[in-house]
């Protein structure tokens, strides 16, 4: 679902709550019976929690969808670490749709477009957004989130988004993703 649809469900679904509070305004207005006024007080109070629980929801929902679009978008290259983490070398991603990671000499990664080549895996660009596959099956190809602590073995054939400060690990070699 895209981002204007779910502003647009938000939208429609305050006005609603609030359309039904000013009714049951109206009609407390005209009705001085005290099971109207508790029914009253008690619709007015629903209506407030639905509200808080939609904001409560859907604002974080939205705030994490762009940011996530603001990190792939800002994804320009990728930069080989040494064993003490700094950066050795480093690929622009800037005007490419595709990429392939393979291993040249002793420990010596480079980036080619040349489809060719064998490689370990193959970084494309969809719609600005970066993913990774595999492509090597005698080669081991993991992926460590930005955040977490895990390393993830990058499965045959599936596609894995990337995000600012991923690490790539092709054998024991380490890339940033910048």
């Amino acid at each position: 679902m895209k981002t204007t649809d779910k502003y647009t469900i938000t939208i429609c679904g305050f006005l609603l709550v609030f359309f039904l509070i000013e009714l049951l305004c109206l009609v407390n207005i005209y009705s001085e019976n005290l099971l109207h006024n508790i029914i009253f007080a008690q619709l007015l109070m629903f209506s407030l929690t639905a509200c808080t629980v939609i904001v409560c929801t859907v604002a974080p929902m939205f705030h994490r969808v762009q940011s996530e679009t603001q990190n792939i978008s800002k994804i320009t290259k990728i930069v080989l670490l040494s064993d003490f983490n700094t950066p050795t070398d480093d690929f622009s991603l800037i005007n490419r749709t595709s990429a392939l990671i393979k291993k040249g000499g002793a420990a010596d990664m480079s980036m080619e477009s040349d489809s060719s080549v064998k490689g370990y895996a193959v970084v494309n660009r969809v719609e600005n957004e970066w993913y990774v596959e595999r492509i090597s099956e005698e080669r081991t190809v993991a992926l460590k989130r930005a955040g977490e602590q895990y390393i993830y073995k990058l499965k045959m054939g599936m596609c894995y988004r990337l995000n600012l400060n991923d690490i790539l690990y092709v054998e024991k070699e380490r890339l940033l993703v910048t």
